[in-house]
């Protein structure tokens, strides 16, 4: 069973041991400050399945993979994919779908939680982070904050933006089972 601490989202989160959490630790928001989120971290390729059991994210599930832009969208592309990704809501919900993407909060991967937020949508929104990308408290690092409108977090071994990349396709793949799996590319990435 994992271990269970308390965060808020939007705040920085806790990434210890090379590259992520203690194996199959869990985090889950406190619920005075919103949603719970919760939080695994692995440390190797053979945790994902369980990660993504501790999670309550289980297999097969048809899946969208958002990669795209982290910073320097132009507001008027923001806008439309924002549109976008609000009228890919219901359908997502509809189709019981899983939306993976880095989690952060900021471009792409922000306008998602937005649009999921806006639309009151229910399908999990996953977000993969390269562990020594994010925030983490009691530091000085200046890492991304995690988007408080993603439903569940993984954090993957990895200190440099790209290195959670590899990590989001094999979670796509392994929670899309044999069910099918869209990659939408926007805004770069």
């Amino acid at each position: 069973m994992p271990t269970t601490e308390h965060y808020c989202p939007g705040q920085p989160v806790a990434a210890h041991r090379a590259g992520g959490l203690p194996k199959a630790q869990a985090l889950r928001v406190d619920a005075r400050c919103g949603q719970p989120q919760p939080l695994v971290g692995v440390g190797h390729g053979d945790e994902l399945e369980a990660a993504l059991g501790a999670l309550g994210l289980h297999a097969p599930s048809p899946v969208l993979a958002l990669v795209g832009g982290a910073s320097g969208l132009d507001p008027e592309v923001s806008g439309r994919l924002l549109a976008l990704f609000e009228t890919l809501c219901p359908w997502l919900d509809r189709f019981r779908a899983t939306v993976v993407d880095g989690g952060t909060a900021c471009g792409v991967m922000a306008l998602m939680g937005q649009a999921r937020n806006n639309s009151k949508a229910r399908f999990p929104l996953l977000g993969v982070a390269a562990a020594r990308t994010v925030a983490r408290p009691g530091s000085d690092d200046r890492g991304a904050a995690l988007d408080p409108n993603h439903t569940h977090i993984l954090l993957v071994p990895g200190a440099r933006w790209g290195d959670e990349s590899v990590w989001i396709s094999d979670v796509a793949q392994t929670i899309a089972g044999g069910l099918p799996s869209l990659t939408l590319v926007a805004g770069g990435g």
